[in-house]
């Protein structure tokens, strides 16, 4: 395993940096970057796998955003590569959903990515290794 310098301290979710500048440029709406970070904090955080839906996220959202919104936002993340959906079409209720580029705080992972757009399987995701990783914080 790759070495790693990665510090996640218990109760913070670590969030990609790029993702704000995607919201600058307008390529991530707001209301997408906060829905995609409470699929971050919904997520097994040793694999950067989901088990949820949209109305499921909907409730972690307090219900103040509509449910036809969370599934327009959610199917616009998916999409645009942020998320792979193991939805099956016509189900209903929690399915796997697989974040891409997620880096596992902790566990036998940390130092590797999730490679969602190569993963065929949720059970079976392809993670790459990443090299040494540190956090670091950017003064302005």
């Amino acid at each position: 395993m790759p070495d790693s310098k990665i510090i996640a301290p218990e109760g913070f979710v670590v969030i990609r940096s790029g993702l704000f500048e995607h919201v600058s440029s307008g390529r991530m709406s707001p209301l997408a970057l906060a829905m995609y970070s409470f699929i971050l904090y919904g997520c097994i955080w040793k694999t950067g796998v989901r088990h949820g839906s949209a109305p499921k996220l909907q409730h972690a959202l307090g219900g103040y955003v509509p449910l036809r919104t969370v599934q327009r936002h959610l199917n616009k993340l998916v999409n645009e590569g942020y998320l792979k959906s193991f939805n099956m079409a016509g189900k209903r209720g929690n399915y796997p959903t697989l974040i891409d580029k997620y880096r596992p705080t902790e566990g036998a992972l940390i130092g590797y990515e999730l490679n969602a757009a190569k993963s065929t399987d949720w059970k079976h995701p392809v993670y790459e290794p990443v090299g040494e990783v540190t956090l670091t914080r950017r003064i302005s």
